[in-house]
């Protein structure tokens, strides 16, 4: 259930404010969106596409930044672009999903120029029209995901933070982990202090920024609160019940 009380209904997935309803027949494609208070439905125009019946569809994502929601399919990933309301199919790496076939992750610049995308194993990265720039292994078997500032790629993989250049591939920086949460990260970048501080799920490190060290890592924590300077934080009372604080 989301916020505005919009019930989800089998076919449809929430995903960063907007509900995504796709319908797969034999041979077409057809999905409409909402944001999630209910408001601003869209309904793409059908997609016409062969050898539909036996794709096996994953949750959509929908990036906010190039205003399009991407659904991957096995070895296969669909495009629907949400200014002109219509699919279409974009050209992959050969084996893609072949063995992670439910680790579809993709984000993008904030100017939305570079576009990155990747099945857990390896990732590539596109330009706006989805020219693929440079690809790599994602060194990791159980986690990939990873956000674009200013022209660096941060990638999160199981033992590393990796910063690559965003135009041209180079590897940057590789910097070892701690933290082993797994799912989406936020990214706070402290310039003054030269420090960045990555959430994944309930664990924030800390990283010095100028020397590339992991100075920390907090476990289970709600979220870092800039203005006050706080760390929100819990701790178990009993297995099932935990008390909140901060530090």
């Amino acid at each position: 259930m989301v916020d505005a009380g919009i019930e989800l209904g089998d076919r449809d997935n929430l995903s960063n404010g907007m509900i995504i309803n796709l319908n797969v027949s034999q041979s077409q494609l057809v999905a409409e969106v909402w944001e999630a208070d209910g408001s601003n439905h869209k309904e793409f125009k059908p997609f016409d596409v062969d050898d539909l019946t036996f794709l096996s569809f994953y949750d959509p994502i929908y990036v906010e930044q190039i205003n399009k929601i991407f659904f991957p399919a096995e070895d296969r990933l669909f495009v629907g672009d949400l200014d002109s309301n219509t699919i279409t199919e974009m050209d992959i790496p050969d084996n893609w999903f072949v063995d992670n076939y439910n680790s579809f992750f993709t984000t993008a610049s904030d100017d939305g120029s570079r576009v990155f995308f990747t099945d857990g194993k390896v990732f590539f990265v596109t330009d706006d029209s989805f020219k693929e720039l440079f690809r790599a292994n994602c060194l990791s078997i159980s986690r990939c995901t990873a956000e674009f500032h200013n022209d660096i790629l941060y990638l999160i993989s199981d033992d590393y933070l990796m910063l690559y250049d965003a135009d041209d591939g180079s590897l940057v920086r590789l910097v070892p982990i701690s933290f082993a949460e797994d799912g989406d990260m936020e990214m706070y970048f402290d310039e003054k202090n030269h420090q960045v501080f990555i959430q994944i799920g309930n664990e924030i490190s800390i990283f010095d920024t100028e020397v590339w060290l992991e100075i920390t890592c907090i476990n289970n924590v709600y979220c870092y609160h800039e203005e006050s300077d706080r760390f929100f934080v819990f701790s178990f009372v009993t297995s099932s019940e935990c008390s909140p604080g901060y530090i």
